[in-house]
C-alpha cells in the first residue's frame, strides 16, 4: 500500500463531471471500428447526461456498448436508451407484491377506505380486492 500511495490523484466520479459525458460517448463510439457509424443524438447524449452513474466511467462504457451493439439504425435516440435512464427512476428492486401491496394502500387512502370505489380505480373486481387485502394483511 504504502509503495503505491506516494501519489494520490483525487477524480471526481462522473455525475459530477456531466460535461464530460458527450466526449466520452464519442470517444466510445469512434474508438471502436464496428461502433464508428453509430452517432447518438442530442438528446440521448442529455439524458445519458442527466443519468447519475453510479458505476462512473465503466458503467456508461458499457451501457454505449450495449446501445450500439442492440441498436439497429445509425443514429441513436432516447428510445434505443434503458427505460430507467428515459423515465429518470431506477428500478427499485421491490418484488412486486410490495409494489402492488402500496399501491392498494394508497389508493385506499385517496378513497377514503371505501373498497367498492378502490377496486374500481384499480380495474379489479371487489372480491379480487378483498383477496388481496387478506393475502397482504390489510385490515382496515
Amino acid at each position: 500500500y504504502y509503495r503505491i500511495s506516494a501519489l494520490t490523484l483525487h477524480l471526481p466520479p462522473l455525475r459530477e463531471r456531466k460535461e464530460d459525458i458527450p466526449l466520452l460517448v464519442e470517444r466510445f463510439t469512434k474508438n471502436n471500428p464496428d461502433f464508428r457509424y453509430k452517432k447518438f443524438s442530442d438528446e440521448a447524449v442529455r439524458i445519458l447526461s442527466e443519468y447519475p452513474w453510479p458505476g462512473n466511467v465503466r458503467e456508461l462504457q458499457n451501457v454505449v456498448h450495449r446501445i450500439v451493439l442492440l441498436t439497429k439504425n445509425d443514429i441513436i435516440a432516447p428510445c434505443d436508451l434503458p427505460i430507467d435512464m428515459i423515465t429518470g427512476r431506477k428500478t427499485s428492486g421491490k418484488k412486486l407484491e410490495d409494489v402492488e401491496r402500496e399501491h392498494i394502500l394508497r389508493v385506499l387512502k385517496e378513497v377514503g377506505g371505501q373498497r367498492g370505489k378502490a377496486a374500481e380505480i384499480l380495474g379489479i373486481d371487489t372480491k379480487t380486492l378483498y383477496r388481496k387485502l387478506l393475502s397482504y394483511g390489510i385490515r382496515k
